[in-house]
């Protein structure tokens, strides 16, 4: 099981020019370096396909994914998408998520298959959102919904195998105690947000996590870049760290 894992995107629709084609250019030119080297079989993206959560950044989250979509060779309905806490309507912490819901609908028409077959098994896919606010005071409010739980936790015992999308780093959820009953369900959760300068495995409330580079990060000294999980029966066996220029 092959999964193209991408996080803060951050289409800003006032720099949505030449610097952002020539990013995504690259981004097109090395997926498809390595799919051809192995099959990829999901795309997850992990929050923040925004800066402002406008409609007109969410065209361009629609353009550039719809173009990955063809070149990965992935079908829609096995991209795997959360919202982050940039994906809120702007500028009121506290904002709806309805621009970003819109973008949804259109995205996946015909809905998402709540799993993948791969040679390997069966791979169950579940989302979350942590995000309820947007604002520089309050970007790290992430809380896991703990009314969402009992119908995660149903879900679950249909897949072998299952993994969890979320956008906030586990560390900074307010509840981190509702990790706990995901134990022995979760193998895996994938998060962003952290802009981190490279791809970060580790357990945490016992539940093993990846927190991802950003494609987009707040600071021009972060590197730019993605990454690619590769599991087998549902363990971890190899981490692609991809740098982007």
């Amino acid at each position: 099981m092959n999964i193209l894992h991408l996080s803060d995107l951050h289409f800003n629709q006032e720099s949505a020019g030449a610097d952002i084609r020539k990013k995504w250019e690259t981004i097109y030119h090395m997926v498809e370096y390595y799919r051809k080297q192995f099959r990829l079989d999901a795309v997850a993206v992990t929050g923040d396909l925004t800066c402002h959560g406008a409609m007109a950044e969410f065209e361009l989250t629609y353009r550039y994914l719809e173009q990955l979509e063809k070149i990965s060779k992935v079908p829609r309905q096995q991209f795997w998408i959360c919202a982050g806490n940039h994906d809120a309507d702007t500028p009121a912490a506290g904002s709806s998520f309805s621009h970003y819901e819109t973008f949804y609908r259109e995205f996946f028409p015909k809905g998402q298959f709540p799993a993948v077959a791969a040679p390997d098994g069966v791979y169950g896919f579940h989302i979350l959102h942590t995000s309820s606010q947007t604002s520089l005071e309050d970007f790290d409010h992430a809380v896991l919904p703990e009314k969402d739980l009992p119908a995660l936790l149903s879900s679950c015992t249909k897949f072998p195998t299952n993994i969890l999308l979320i956008h906030h780093q586990a560390e900074v959820l307010r509840n981190p105690e509702a990790l706990d009953c995901l134990q022995g369900k979760i193998n895996l959760v994938l998060s962003g947000h952290l802009h981190a300068r490279q791809p970060r495995i580790y357990t945490f409330h016992g539940l093993l996590q990846e927190n991802g580079m950003a494609v987009t990060p707040h600071l021009p000294q972060i590197p730019s870049g993605f990454q690619i999980l590769q599991l087998s029966h549902g363990k971890l066996q190899n981490l692609v760290p991809c740098l982007i220029g």
